[in-house]
């Protein structure tokens, strides 16, 4: 295996999470060096000379640097708490660049203009999206830590998204992603569900070298994971590349192979939910993956099931966010057209022409309405007709700061 191929963790302060010792999760220890022959590190637990030297896999281990001082100590915990969302933008990029420029810090930026982009700039607020560019591209171009010029590589392609949201594909993005494969300090499976949920809305224009260049990924990510020898939390970006990868799988050339590997995807999830203590957090959208498990698996009422857990969930907290509700709906017309319910299939239909007609694209819009016509009117009783649902969901409103549904927003992010 090469070095590249795991975290950059040596040296550095960590948090042990995941594990099936519940005792050990949430442990802090110093990570001495690599076991090349384990494929571990050598952890000290607690970090200091009295701490235990214990062998532990990358993906249990979660990077958490230590402030060293009260300066940096308040401006980590303001970035836990969001507080940094309250103070002009600019004031706070000010507050970065007084700190300096060791690994901790840069860390520390890439978190907040993370936490930035699945907020403010996926609600809509594109104000400071040239700033938060030339930011990243200063942190690709001069920083001395690889490991960091990939994590600033996947926001930047995060960043470019929302600058051409809605504009036909572009292979910036896919060169931009791809270029971080070959050195990806355990973030193959971030860089995977980067690239998957980019062109998912594209799949139909992808080239066959790109489609092949996505498969080479997802089984690298997968090696991965079965391993342990990718970062921490790197599951959870392997199920959410995944569910997007197999859309794209699908428009070409699917095969047996596929279906074996939407098996694993339904055992990872489940492992998944056994051992994270983050589960709660993550809940909605491991539902909405086996939602898609079940229909590839044509347990469609299963599937509808779990769809409308995962929708009620979402608009009882965080309004009609249109680059969700398109995958909604799409899937729900999707399922309804195998239940033969023409008319649920219709309103879903609908509904996903309002919400994602230039993501999902005319091709697949026109091709369900062409399936939902030929459809019988003929409507069979034996639980194909969805339970009417009398709820009423919250709408987020238009306005950048409005403080009933900021709250909302940063707690779940999609």
């Amino acid at each position: 295996m090469n070095r590249r191929d795991i975290p950059n963790l040596i040296g550095k302060s960590v948090r042990l999470k995941n594990l099936k010792t519940a005792s050990l999760n949430g442990q802090y220890g110093l990570v001495k060096n690599w076991n090349k022959k384990k494929e571990r590190f050598v952890v000290q637990t607690p970090p200091n000379e009295n701490g235990k030297l214990v062998l532990m896999k990358p993906i249990n281990l979660d990077y958490c640097p230590m402030p060293q001082n009260q300066k940096e100590n308040h401006l980590r915990q303001s970035i836990g708490s969001r507080k940094l969302f309250d103070l002009d933008f600019k004031n706070v990029l000010k507050m970065f660049e007084q700190l300096g420029c060791e690994h901790r810090h840069v860390f520390w930026k890439l978190l907040w203009i993370r936490i930035y982009l699945n907020t403010k700039l996926a609600s809509g607020d594109k104000r400071h999206v040239t700033i938060l560019r030339e930011e990243l591209e200063d942190i690709i171009e001069n920083s001395p830590f690889q490991d960091l010029i990939v994590r600033a590589k996947l926001c930047l392609g995060i960043t470019l998204v929302y600058i051409e949201s809605g504009e036909p594909f572009k292979s910036e993005i896919f060169d931009l992603c791809v270029s971080c494969v070959d050195a990806n300090y355990g973030l193959l499976p971030a860089v995977f569900e980067s690239l998957a949920r980019i062109h998912v809305p594209f799949s139909t224009k992808l080239k066959p070298l790109q489609v092949k260049a996505l498969k080479n990924m997802y089984h690298g990510s997968k090696l991965m994971i079965e391993n342990g020898t990718c970062a921490c939390e790197s599951e959870l970006s392997f199920i959410k590349g995944a569910v997007p990868f197999f859309k794209i799988w699908m428009d070409h050339k699917p095969s047996k192979k596929l279906f074996k590997e939407i098996f694993f995807l339904r055992k990872t999830i489940e492992d998944f939910r056994r051992v994270t203590v983050h589960f709660k957090a993550h809940k909605p959208f491991l539902i909405y993956a086996i939602a898609n498990c079940d229909f590839w698996g044509k347990k469609y009422e299963d599937a509808l099931k779990n769809i409308n857990v995962f929708q009620k969930h979402l608009t009882s907290t965080g309004g009609h966010r249109c680059g969700i509700m398109r995958e909604i709906y799409l899937l729900k017309t999707q399922i309804f057209i195998k239940l033969e319910n023409k008319k649920k299939a219709k309103e879903a239909w609908k509904k996903l022409k309002r919400f994602g007609l230039h993501f999902v694209g005319e091709t697949i819009i026109d091709e369900l309405h062409s399936q939902i016509r030929d459809m019988s009117d003929y409507q069979d009783s034996t639980g194909s007709a969805e339970e009417k649902q009398y709820v009423r969901t919250r709408t987020k409103c238009s306005a950048y700061d409005c403080q009933k549904i900021k709250k909302i927003w940063l707690t779940f992010c999609w």
